[in-house]
């Protein structure tokens, strides 16, 4: 499987997709592979990591779209030879309960900050608040 993600030029981007392919290699626990691939910005692209799972002798391979909504970057990822492409993220419950924890942290830093909180003093404010369970 190819873990499609629109790509970054921030190292810390490329490491949260390699992090997302071995939670979902895990998930899958077959022993299958999940290899990141990224649109823009990093290598390998979806097409090059189908291409290679396909000379190392993975028959049938699939693209999981690690994006939010169609458009070019999803189209992207399912121009490849892969067998099948899953369609993007889009409106699942989990992602709005996901973007819902996100700004709730995001409006507890900013109190936090203005009332010299650990925020303030840490610098955290605007970086992405530690994951925890929804």
């Amino acid at each position: 499987m190819v873990l499609a993600a629109a790509g970054s030029s921030d190292p810390a981007a490329a490491a949260d997709t390699r992090r997302t392919a071995r939670l979902l290699a895990a998930r899958l626990a077959d022993g299958r592979p999940v290899v990141p691939a990224y649109l823009s910005a990093a290598r390998p692209t979806p097409r090059e990591a189908v291409e290679a799972l396909h000379a190392a002798g993975h028959r049938r391979v699939a693209v999981a779209t690690y994006l939010l909504g169609p458009g070019f970057f999803a189209d992207r990822a399912a121009d490849t030879p892969a067998d099948w492409t899953s369609a993007p993220l889009g409106t699942h419950d989990a992602l709005a309960r996901l973007v819902g924890a996100r700004y709730d942290d995001a409006c507890a830093d900013l109190r936090d900050r203005a009332h010299g909180g650990p925020a303030a003093r840490s610098g955290r404010l605007g970086r992405p608040a530690p994951a925890r369970a929804l």
